[in-house]
């Protein structure tokens, strides 16, 4: 009972954060663009760096627009790539993304006070301390972004599922990706500075690779599956810090790693078994 109590928020925080990362992890393992997650979240951890530079609380209004900005930054850029595959993967350029932004935020934190801290603060989160006004807040903004991805899914996972399509459609399949990438870019923004760019990785890929290993079916089984796996890695991960009195994020990516490596193991012996 005291467990659930002190828990509580940072239990329905993750909650959320994998109901909404389930859907985006889904599209993010067909499309294989696998760090354009983390590729955003450091976008935002770098609009966050901007704001601390300037005085600007993380969580104010000012650190949160500095973010969303830094972050639609990153979203235009890799719909804009994705129409250059023929010649560069885009994994390619999310993964320079990805280095220049985190060198950028080392670069920032370096002339700050306590740079260190909040470099930690940005990578690990602080879901542990997160309150019910951010949880609500974080519903809220999670609900919206569910609303609209709900509204044009037909489109959106058309063309993740057949990606040839933005070959004939150029202009089209630019319009929806970057509508795609912006709704993710604030997914994150408002995930990063409560979970940090570990835990939004973890939430966003590991659930949907669980979920590919264990069901070729249809779209919403696989949601249903990331929405069991995060709950479950949630629940182990906030119970372990708990009891053990480890950190909670670190716990949660950690319990995360031990599901997939023993997902991949049922999934082999479950082929070997039908050789």
């Amino acid at each position: 009972m005291e467990m659930l109590q002190f828990m509580a928020a940072p239990l329905v925080a993750c909650a959320l954060l994998a109901g909404i990362t389930a859907y985006l992890g889904i599209h993010i393992i067909t499309r294989g663009v696998i760090f354009v997650d983390i590729a955003l979240a450091q976008m935002a951890a770098l609009g966050a760096a901007v704001a601390l530079i300037f005085d600007y609380e993380t969580n104010s209004v000012a650190g949160i627009v500095l973010s969303l900005l830094f972050t639609f930054g990153g979203a235009l850029l890799i719909a804009w790539v994705r129409r250059l595959e023929s010649n560069v993967p885009a994994e390619a350029f999310i993964g320079v993304l990805y280095v220049v932004g985190a060198s950028l935020v080392i670069l920032i934190m370096d002339r700050a006070p306590h740079g260190a801290e909040h470099i930690k603060e940005l990578l690990v989160g602080q879901i542990l301390w997160v309150n019910w006004s951010e949880v609500l807040r974080g519903a809220v903004v999670f609900a919206a972004v569910g609303l609209a991805f709900f509204l044009f899914h037909d489109k959106l996972y058309s063309i993740t599922q057949k990606p040839e399509t933005a070959r004939e459609h150029p202009k089209q399949v630019f319009a929806y990706d970057m509508l795609f990438y912006a709704l993710f870019g604030i997914v994150v923004t408002f995930s990063v500075r409560v979970a940090g760019v570990l835990l939004v990785f973890t939430y966003l890929v590991v659930p949907a690779m669980i979920a590919s290993l264990l069901s070729r079916t249809g779209f919403l089984m696989k949601l249903l599956i990331c929405w069991c796996v995060g709950l479950l890695i949630s629940v182990i991960g906030i119970s372990a810090s708990y009891f053990f009195d480890l950190p909670t994020g670190a716990s949660i990516v950690a319990g995360a790693g031990i599901l997939l490596f023993i997902s991949s193991i049922y999934k082999r012996w479950k082929i070997s078994s039908l050789q």
